[in-house]
Formats: structure tokens, C-alpha cells, sequence
């Protein structure tokens, strides 16, 4: 006697697909989780990598500025500091700053290459640090700019 096949096989060749596909997709998630949960661990450890910090904003602020008026290049070039300068006064009083030059060589170390802040500010405790790469000469620099309040 022949008994019908109504697809039962497929189906069960189908279900163990399913199953394995299910299987990658849930250890995908925990993974995707484990890394989200260490990355947001290591963010909240780094007290000076807050984006909404006011301190932070005003030195990348000052950072762009300075690049985009010719201040990072000038001060490489010929030493001048009338626009860093500029910079500084119209700063709030109790914003201080720390301004230092690095060249960055080929083999990916750096050297410093000049530093210049706002004088009376003291030391920082609590400080925002903001980073950024300009080219000066032909000639890779990284300017870091180290912002607190008095």
C-alpha cells in the first residue's frame, strides 16, 4: 500500500535549516551584544572623551578654527603666534588652554614640535583633551589642544 507523501520530508530537511540559521543568528547577537557592552565599558572608564562636555566642544571649536584661519600652519612655519593668540583672548576668562605641536614622522612616531598656553591657568584636574592632523609644509602635524576650567 502507498501511502501519499504530503512533503513531510522537505519539511523536516527545512526545520533543520532553519535551526542552524537560528543557531548563527543568536550567537551573532550575543556577540554583537558582548562588543557593544565592552565598548560603551571602556567610554564611561575614559572620563576625558565626553562629547557633551562644554570644555571638549570649545576645544575642538578652537581646534577648527585655528586650522581654518592658518594659525596651526603659521605657528609651524614661521613661529608666529598672533592668531593662536587672537584665539586666547577671546576666550572666556576661565577657559584655559595648553596647545602643543607635534610633527609626525613617516614611521608613524612623533615629535614634539612646540607647545604654548594661556598663562595663570595653573594645573588641570578635570581637562578635555581634543586632537587634530593638519598638514604644514608638505608635512603631517598633530595639534593637541588640552582644555579646562579654572
Amino acid at each position: 500500500m502507498n501511502v501519499p507523501d504530503y512533503g513531510f520530508n522537505r519539511r523536516v530537511r527545512i526545520n533543520k535549516k532553519g535551526f542552524a540559521l537560528t543557531l548563527d543568528a543568536a550567537i551573532a547577537v550575543i556577540i554583537a551584544l558582548i562588543m557593544i557592552t565592552g565598548a560603551t565599558f571602556y567610554l564611561s572608564q575614559n572620563s576625558h572623551l565626553n562629547l557633551e562636555d562644554p570644555q571638549f566642544i570649545i576645544s575642538m571649536d578652537s581646534l577648527a578654527m585655528l586650522e581654518k584661519n592658518g594659525g596651526l600652519g603659521d605657528y609651524i612655519t614661521s613661529g608666529s603666534t598672533t592668531k593662536i593668540n587672537g584665539l586666547l583672548s577671546g576666550l572666556p576668562y576661565e577657559s584655559c588652554i595648553r596647545l602643543t605641536f607635534y610633527y609626525v614622522e613617516g614611521n608613524g612616531g612623533m615629535q614634539k614640535a612646540g607647545s604654548l598656553g594661556r598663562e595663570g591657568c595653573g594645573y588641570p584636574e578635570d581637562y578635555a583633551i581634543a586632537r587634530r592632523l593638519f598638514i604644514s609644509g608638505g608635512s603631517v602635524y598633530l595639534a593637541e589642544l588640552v582644555g579646562w576650567r579654572r
